[in-house]
C-alpha cells in the first residue's frame, strides 16, 4: 500500500516520464546495515533522486547514472539546525 505523503505528493507533482531510481534495497541493507523507511524508498522509485527549484535535494544511495547517488558517500548524516542543538543540549548533560 503506497505511504499516504507519497500518493499525495504525486498528485501535487506528477513524478517524471522517466521513472525513479532502480535501487537494490536488500543490497544495500545486507552491506551497510542500513534498512530505509518505506516511504523514503517509494519516493525514490517514484521520483529518482534529484532537485526541485534549488530548493529541496533528494539524495538516494548510489543508482548508475545518477548524479544524486552520494547518500552514502557522506562522512556524516546531513542535520538541520534543529537536530544539531538538540544533540548539543543532549550532550551537555
Amino acid at each position: 500500500m503506497p505511504h499516504p505523503a507519497v500518493v499525495r505528493l504525486s498528485e501535487l507533482l506528477p513524478p517524471p516520464g522517466s521513472g525513479g531510481d532502480a535501487v537494490d534495497w536488500e543490497r544495500i541493507e545486507r552491506t551497510t546495515g542500513l534498512a530505509f523507511p518505506a516511504d523514503y524508498r517509494e519516493l525514490v522509485e517514484l521520483y529518482g533522486g534529484g532537485e526541485s527549484d534549488e530548493y529541496l535535494s533528494v539524495s538516494t544511495p548510489p543508482v548508475p547514472g545518477s548524479p544524486y547517488g552520494d547518500l552514502l558517500g557522506r562522512g556524516e548524516p546531513a542535520l538541520s539546525d534543529r537536530d544539531r542543538e538538540a544533540e548539543a543540549a543532549a550532550a551537555a548533560v
